[in-house]
């Protein structure tokens, strides 16, 4: 401040042409200092107004609504400042500076024949995309031309990104710079503003090349064949344990994981409602068997065993709501839902196709509710190998179980020995054996047996002719246990 020098009072550093001001001038300056100001400048008691004379609308000095912050000085062609004022109040009060600049129409006149057309269109495209996208970026990190770029789809190495639910375009654009696949994020902005589709990119995991074209990152953002998901398969009649361990390969986690997360299937979505039952036996404990319903998942690779348990029960509700499961049953007197969901897992055990399902359940309820079968037992050997591996046993084909285990009453599942529906669920039933659940065949059967090895099933009344149809399945290679 050592090379200030005094105009008519204000104080203009001659140093860098910024001219310093007082913050609060009208409580500090002396009252007499404060009535009459060059340029036509008027004070009101309060506050000093500049009015319109080619410089400055209804500006006034020292407000701090102004622009959003005090306006400190001013400088045309030939003054600077407030005329006046001690220049060493101006020196001890002023924070801010307010940086000198030629005004009038000469000045603009000059600075409009500097302008670049192209420049400030892309400039204009750029404030436009980083307002669009949450990001401010320079002209330096826009270059002169344009957005530094790659050409062409890519060099054949892989990047997997994540787009997170919620990311901004300029989010976006910084993980794919991270990741090598743009050369920039100012690029990738640009090319966002080219191409209108790029609002729909979904939030999920992707695998793209590196070294990308900004358009071509967008396009392969917006085709989800380039979705980065870790797909799981899950079969009718799948239990529990074989899901869980599928589970466990496929998205890298240890299957203890996925057991510990399906402790508590209410808290997967489960409804508490399910689990009841009219037949007299008690709900022990509650499983997640049957709830996991099969089909195609394709999960995130940063799925958590609860979130994937979660999505499978989320397909089971939607399913048994559409087919309306426990309102159907509900309405029968003999048994639950729950009971319902019990036999539609033994039928897609036992049976193949979706006329047998329903001819299967029709004889499971007529052994397990029906006076005119002995001893009500299902006499299902799904139900025995169950038990085998849910303590981690291998099944075993219906010739190898031996006397001694169909006589086990240790066996909760053990349909010989226990009447009614098993505990639970012996796997996850799909739509089919679902609906053959609710509407079960009109006919009395009372014995079933699969003869061939295309999965052929022979229904019968006849205890005679059921031992018939075991023969045949004997005769035909089936590991079937003599009648």
């Amino acid at each position: 401040m050592s090379n200030g020098q005094d105009y008519s009072g204000g104080y203009y550093d001659g140093g860098d042409s910024r001219y310093l001001q007082q913050e609060d001038y009208q409580h500090q300056w002396p009252p007499h200092q404060q009535q009459e100001y060059p340029h036509g400048g008027q004070w009101n008691g309060e506050q000093y107004s500049y009015p319109h004379d080619g410089q400055r609308k209804g500006e006034r000095y020292g407000d701090p609504h102004y622009q959003q912050q005090p306006q400190y000085g001013w400088r045309d062609e030939a003054h600077y400042g407030h005329h006046g004022y001690d220049p060493r109040q101006y020196e001890a009060y002023a924070p801010q500076v307010y940086q000198a600049r030629p005004v009038g129409a000469r000045g603009a006149k000059e600075r409009r024949r500097k302008r670049n057309p192209f420049l400030a269109a892309l400039v204009t495209l750029l404030l436009l995309s980083g307002a669009g996208f949450g990001g401010y970026y320079t002209l330096d990190e826009f270059g002169f031309f344009g957005p530094d770029d790659y050409t062409g789809s890519g060099n054949g190495q892989n990047a997997i990104i994540e787009v997170r639910q919620g990311d901004s375009g300029g989010e976006i654009a910084k993980t794919l710079t991270a990741a090598g696949v743009v050369k920039s994020e100012v690029a990738f902005l640009a090319a966002s503003a080219r191409n209108p589709d790029s609002k729909t990119i979904q939030a999920g995991w992707y695998k793209l090349q590196k070294e990308m074209s900004a358009d071509a990152a967008v396009l392969a953002l917006l085709d989800l064949k380039n979705r980065y998901v870790k797909t799981v398969v899950v079969t009718e009649g799948m239990s529990t344990f074989d899901i869980y361990k599928k589970l466990a390969t496929e998205l890298g986690r240890p299957i203890q994981d996925f057991q510990d997360a399906a402790k508590d299937p209410v808290a997967l979505g489960v409804a508490e409602t399910w689990f009841t039952r009219k037949d007299g036996r008690a709900i022990t404990f509650r499983s997640a068997e049957g709830f996991l319903f099969p089909a195609t998942y394709e999960f995130d690779p940063d799925t958590t065993p609860e979130q994937a348990l979660k999505a499978m029960v989320a397909k089971f509700n939607q399913v048994t709501a559409e087919i309306r499961f426990t309102e159907s049953v509900a309405s029968k007197s003999a048994y639950s839902p729950y009971e319902a969901l019990i036999a539609a897992s033994i039928a897609q055990k036992e049976v193949r196709s979706a006329e047998d399902f329903s001819k299967l359940t029709q004889v499971l309820y007529f052994r397990a509710y029906s006076r005119r079968f002995s001893c009500n037992c299902l006499k299902a050997d799904s139900t025995l190998n169950y038990f085998f591996k849910l303590n981690g046993s291998p099944a075993k084909p219906s010739k190898d179980i031996t006397q001694a285990e169909l006589e086990d009453e240790s066996n909760p599942y053990n349909t010989y020995a226990h009447s009614k529906m098993p505990p639970t669920p012996i796997g996850n039933p799909g739509k089919t054996a679902l609906n053959a659940a609710v509407n079960p065949a009109d006919t009395s059967y009372r014995y079933w047996m699969v003869i061939d090895a295309s999965g052929t099933a022979a229904f019968t009344s006849s205890q005679s002719t059921h031992c018939s149809n075991t023969k045949k399945a004997i005769q035909a290679g089936l590991p079937a246990r003599p009648c």
